[in-house]
Formats: structure tokens, C-alpha cells, sequence
């Protein structure tokens, strides 16, 4: 609770310096004692207005270092919202005496970038830290798997904390916890240890499948509640998770309770244990300690961070669009391996309506689809949000665009050393008219031969690809083949791409290790 009140004053502090710092750059830095006086009930209406919409907007129960865009986004709206109820309650006392036009923007934009930069801060140096935790070793693997092991806990208790405890202890770099499940509907969007609370346990079958249109796909349910004090529907929806999938059931409470397993044999049959990775050294990534990484890094998070800022209207009037055509929430997340494998979530606005109905059926794409949704794929507005994976150091302006985990195939590491980015050399030559290992090559091709005069010109031609649209640039694609005949070790990994990943990826349904349908 303490530490919950003095993160709220620091807000109201962010807030009430960013206020003072946009009238200083209204007057060009030469305000006078006389002009902040007469703004005195400005500040104090808006201090007074900090408190009960941030805690309206929950940002007092936020932790700063696991925000997230959902965490920008609530601060973006708080912010506006204070600006405007301070400006009706000054206009209420002295009809906006002393306050301009521009100080309320300014205002708005200082406010905006003073709390989210803390919050980025704050999580990059936890990240930081976790990526401390992590040999280099466990980075990339040889295997035919991204290398962690996605895990959903069942339960809120003292077993699932003990669980979680001893996942972040031991299994950084092999495990990874998605979320877990409670027993009732407040609990969900709480947190529990930093990981989110995806809903009630009811709702097992419908969450596993939302997870997996995020590119989520669960490798592992562990149950940190007796299976036995389960409703029956529970019970009932797990076993039949078990017995449809390849998702291993996991009965880890009841390894502590004395006296034999309470769980029917045919049911601890779920509970293998995955082999241990082979691991392996990863390789160094060409030109790593080179100045044009370095460059690029700068101008990733100096570009990202002016744009942010810059097209903050062009952001509200998509989420304006988007609300009022497909309603909430704004965002679509999907999971994808990002450097090192290092999985992120990627962000987009939405652009279509669910993927099931209310009956559970597979709502077909072009159905979900619409004229707005198509507009903001067509001049890719719905990709504004992944500026902040950029700001953030999980993307780059640049790069191999991040696959799903099935199209990104283990046998190519390679396109995994760098960032992956919001723009790339396969991209604007030919984008989703090439096929798996056309792209691969294509972004072969660029980790190589990746240079401050190439990234330009893949930004300039992607402007003109969203002008006219995607093209596919069959000599480009020749060449890229080509050369990787000179470099036998990419050679080597290109070869190595299954015959599945050969087919074409424009409008194609992917299908997971586990035969599972993501979107």
C-alpha cells in the first residue's frame, strides 16, 4: 500500500513538472513569476484532478516495471482526461484567465511522454535484469521448438506461488508462465507475481483458444488446485484438453498431499515431463560489435520516440476508427520469437472481429473483415503500435519481419541475431506474394549485407509499397538464392527448411506443431 501511494505522487509530480515545462515552452522559456502566478488555480486544479483519475484508471495499482501498451495507452487517456477537467474547473472559477490555446497540447504531450518514458525505463531495466538471469547459451537452440515451454497454472493459492517462485528460479530460458486461471470473474485482469490472470477456470477451453490466436500456443496446464475440489464442467474441460491435444496436464498439488494420488490412473497419464533442450553455443551475429549496430540502435529509439509524440493524433483519430467499427479493445496482440528467440508480443490495432462466434465455430476471415479494418492493413496504420516495441528495444525500423513460431523455422537461426523489424528486405519485394523460404532468404540475404545505405532505401521502397501496394521482385529473389550458394553455412540452414514451410503465405490458415489453428 505505501509503495502504491508514493508511485501515485510521483505520478502527480510527473504531472504537475510536465505542466510547468509546457508553459515554459509556450513562452519560450522567459515566463515571468507574474504569469505563473496567475496560472496558480490551473496547477492547483490540475493536481487536484491527478489523484482520482489516475486511481479511475487504475495507473495506482500498476507496476511500472511490467507495463505494457495497455499501461501507455490507460496513461495516454488519463492524461487527456485531467487536462480537461482542470481546464472545466478553471473555466468554472476565472473563465480560463491566463490559460493560451496551446498550453493544454503541450500540456497533454509532456504529461504523456513524462510518465510513459519512466514506465519504459523502469521495464527495460527489468528486462535488463531478467536478461542477466539468462546464460547466452540458453539464447538459441537446434531444436525444432522456440525454447521455451509455455505453461497456463490453474489456481491462485499458496501452490501456485510456489510454483511460479520456482520457475523464475530454475527455469529461466526453458519455461514460460502465459498466465493463470481463477476461480471466479473479478479475478481476471488482476496479476499474480507479474503474471496476468486470463479468467476463471470455467472458461478453460475458450481462453486456450484465444491464447492460441495470439500466437500463444500452451505446451502445459499445471494445476495448482486439487483436481478433485474442481466444478465438474472443470474437470470435464481438462481431461478433454488432454485427450485432444498434445497439451500435457500436469497434476502438481496433489504431489504434496500425503498418502497416494487422488487422480485416477488414466489421468496421470498427462503428466510427462518434456526431455531437456539440447543447447547449444549461439553463433555471433555478423557485424554485432560493429558501429552500424550501434547507429541503428540510436536511431531505432531517437525515430521511434519522435514519432510517438509526432503522430499522437493520428493515433487517437485509429483508435476513434477503430473502436467505433469493431469496439473494444484497440489492440491486437500476437506472440512471435523475436532476437535470441527471446519471445515478445508484437502489437497492431485491430482490424477484424473475433475469430470464434458465441458457439465457439471459427468465424471465416472475410466475414470478420471490414472496410475500415481493410483501410488500415492497406496504408498499415494498424501497425502504429509496434513504435513502441520499437522504443522499447524488442523491434527495429529494419529487419526481418517476426513470424508466427511455425513459420519461423529452427533451422534457420540466423534471421534470430538481429531485431526483427517493422519493415524489411523481404517486405518490399514481394511482402505475402513470396513464400516461406523465399522470404528466409530474402532475410538472409540482409543480416549479411545489412548497411546504413540498404536500411534507406528498405524504408523509402516501403513508402512507395504502401503507396502502390506489394510487388514481387522475382530478380531480387534470384539474387538472394544466389548468394546464398557462396555462404555454405546459410546454405546449410536454408536447406534444412522442412517442405511444410514452402507454401505460400498469402492468406493461408497456419497450423502449429500441435495442429492447431492460429489466426
Amino acid at each position: 500500500m505505501r509503495k502504491r501511494i508514493i508511485l501515485l505522487m510521483l505520478d502527480v509530480a510527473i504531472i504537475l513538472i510536465a505542466t510547468l515545462l509546457a508553459v515554459l515552452l509556450r513562452d519560450n522559456f522567459e515566463t515571468r513569476y507574474s504569469q505563473l502566478e496567475a496560472l496558480a488555480p490551473y496547477f492547483k486544479a490540475t493536481a487536484f484532478t491527478a489523484v482520482p483519475v489516475l486511481c479511475m484508471f487504475g495507473l495506482d495499482r500498476a507496476i511500472w516495471r511490467m507495463s505494457s501498451m495497455r499501461d501507455y495507452l490507460f496513461v495516454s487517456g488519463a492524461s487527456i482526461a485531467i487536462v480537461m477537467l482542470g481546464l472545466a474547473e478553471v473555466f468554472l472559477i476565472n473563465r480560463l484567465d491566463g490559460v493560451s490555446r496551446s498550453l493544454p497540447i503541450l500540456q497533454v504531450v509532456m504529461m504523456i511522454c513524462g510518465m510513459v518514458g519512466l514506465r519504459v525505463l523502469a521495464r527495460l531495466r527489468q528486462a535488463e535484469r531478467n536478461r542477466a538471469r539468462v546464460q547466452p547459451s540458453q539464447a538459441l537452440q537446434d531444436d525444432n521448438s522456440i525454447p521455451y515451454e509455455n505453461i497456463l497454472i490453474l489456481g491462485l493459492g499458496r501452490v501456485a506461488e510456489l510454483y511460479i517462485q520456482s520457475v523464475d528460479e530454475f527455469g529461466a530460458g526453458t519455461k514460460r508462465i502465459v498466465g493463470l486461471l481463477g476461480f471466479a470473474e473479478r479475478h481476471s485482469g488482476r496479476r499474480m507475481h507479474q503474471y496476468p490472470i486470463l479468467g476463471p477456470i470455467g472458461q478453460i477451453e475458450s481462453l486456450v483458444r484465444n491464447l492460441e490466436v495470439h500466437g500463444v500456443f500452451v505446451d502445459r496446464i499445471v494445476l495448482a488446485f486439487p483436481f478433485r475440489n474442481l466444478p465438474l464442467s472443470a474437470r470435464q474441460s481438462i481431461l478433454e484438453i488432454g485427450k485432444t491435444s498434445s497439451i500435457k496436464i500436469d497434476f502438481f498439488a496433489e504431489q504434496f498431499e500425503s498418502g497416494h494420488q487422488a487422480t485416477p490412473a488414466a489421468d496421470r497419464s498427462h503428466r510427462s515431463q518434456s526431455a531437456p533442450a539440447t543447447v547449444t553455443e549461439p553463433k555471433t551475429p555478423f557485424l554485432a560489435n560493429s558501429f552500424f549496430w550501434a547507429l541503428k540502435r540510436l536511431i531505432d529509439v531517437t525515430g521511434a520516440s519522435i514519432m510517438i509524440v509526432a503522430l499522437a493524433p493520428v493515433f487517437l483519430v485509429v483508435a476513434i476508427l477503430v473502436a467505433l467499427d469493431i469496439g473494444l479493445p484497440l489492440l491486437f496482440w500476437q506472440q512471435r520469437p523475436g532476437i535470441g528467440k527471446q519471445p515478445f508480443r508484437v502489437y497492431k490495432f485491430r482490424t477484424m472481429r473475433g475469430a470464434y462466434d458465441w458457439r465457439g465455430n471459427r468465424v471465416n476471415d472475410e466475414l470478420r473483415s471490414s472496410a475500415i479494418g481493410h483501410l488500415l492493413r492497406r496504408t498499415r496504420l494498424d501497425e502504429l503500435p509496434q513504435l513502441f516495441n520499437i522504443a522499447i528495444g524488442q523491434m527495429s525500423f529494419v529487419g526481418p519481419r517476426p513470424l508466427l513460431p511455425i513459420d519461423q523455422c529452427a533451422s534457420t537461426p540466423t534471421r534470430l541475431l538481429i531485431r526483427p523489424g517493422l519493415t524489411g528486405w523481404a517486405q518490399i519485394n514481394g511482402g505475402r506474394l513470396l513464400s516461406i523460404p523465399e522470404k528466409m532468404a530474402l532475410d538472409l540475404w540482409y543480416v549479411q549485407n545489412a548497411s546504413l545505405s540498404v536500411d534507406l532505401s528498405i524504408i523509402a521502397r516501403t513508402i512507395t509499397m504502401i503507396l502502390f501496394g506489394e510487388r514481387r521482385n522475382d530478380e531480387a529473389v534470384r539474387t538472394a538464392r544466389k548468394w546464398l550458394l557462396t555462404q555454405p553455412v546459410l546454405q546449410t540452414e536454408f536447406e534444412g527448411m522442412s517442405v511444410e514451410s514452402s507454401r505460400p503465405t498469402n492468406g493461408a490458415i497456419p497450423f502449429d506443431r500441435h495442429n492447431r489453428q492460429v489466426a
